[in-house]
């Protein structure tokens, strides 16, 4: 009886990782990487691995994750991070319909938005213990520090986050922000206040696997010059030889010929 309770519970299992749709796969896995299902049960994570919706990834001391989803969205995890999966849904011929929502329990990742954020932003987003953050077709940064990561790193315990491409909006139960390329928020546990500035948070630096390259503001272009429209007598003062004159300048020959030859 025992063996066929066994058998049982194996083909359920089966049946279940079977009918569950993947939503993304692991492009890239360093070190000890994990993700645990609803009952707790967790399984290594190793490169062209499925992921799934309601799934916890976590990062071990020195593992780094990139995963790529669905709609072409990808996050990169840095070391000792935790991202619930929460809501994920695509069909690629319906992306305007679409939705992730990711929450971001500690560590840092980074991320760039594929066609559920390109199609509609307010659908796509991250949620962390103190700010919430929606996009606008962007690249973006973002880092949960609780109070055992402050005093490891010697940092501030909270949460930060900064923009390369596109642009974030950051909600938080102390105040709102828009943030475009160049721009950083940093909100610490407790404060009364969100903290906006071009200068990168240290607790951002975390992980690093490379320096960091600070991206440039963007610049609206100026308009163009137009030259000044000139008048028959200076277009003519400057023609020495009228047999070069081309087709499209017919209408100022006579003028010109007029003018050389002391014609009227």
């Amino acid at each position: 009886m025992l063996r066929v309770w066994v058998l049982l519970l194996a083909l359920t299992t089966s049946f279940s990782s079977v009918a569950a749709e993947s939503i993304g796969r692991v492009i890239l896995s360093l070190g000890d990487n994990k993700a645990y299902n609803l009952r707790g049960l967790s399984r290594d994570l190793k490169r062209d691995d499925l992921v799934y919706e309601k799934e916890r990834l976590v990062t071990g001391v020195r593992g780094r994750l990139h995963i790529r989803f669905n709609d072409g969205s990808s996050i990169n995890m840095k070391p000792e991070s935790s991202l619930q999966l929460s809501r994920y849904q695509f069909e690629e011929k319906k992306p305007e319909q679409g939705q992730a929502v990711f929450q971001l329990m500690r560590g840092g990742l980074r991320t760039i938005s594929g066609k559920i954020g390109k199609s509609n932003p307010d659908n796509y987003r991250f949620q962390t213990v103190l700010a919430t953050i929606g996009i606008r077709g962007t690249e973006y940064e973002v880092y949960v520090c609780d109070r055992c990561c402050a005093e490891k790193y010697d940092v501030t315990e909270g949460v930060a986050g900064g923009v390369d491409e596109g642009g974030i909006h950051v909600n938080t139960a102390v105040g709102k922000a828009d943030l475009n390329p160049g721009l950083f928020f940093e909100l610490a546990r407790g404060a009364s206040g969100l903290n906006i500035s071009d200068v990168r948070p240290a607790m951002l630096a975390i992980g690093d696997e490379k320096p960091y390259v600070k991206p440039q503001p963007v610049k609206t272009p100026e308009p163009a010059v137009m030259p000044a429209e000139q008048s028959v007598e200076e277009r003519c003062s400057g023609l020495t030889d009228f047999g070069e004159l081309d087709a499209e300048m017919e209408e100022i020959w006579g003028i010109c010929g007029n003018q050389a030859t002391g014609g009227s």
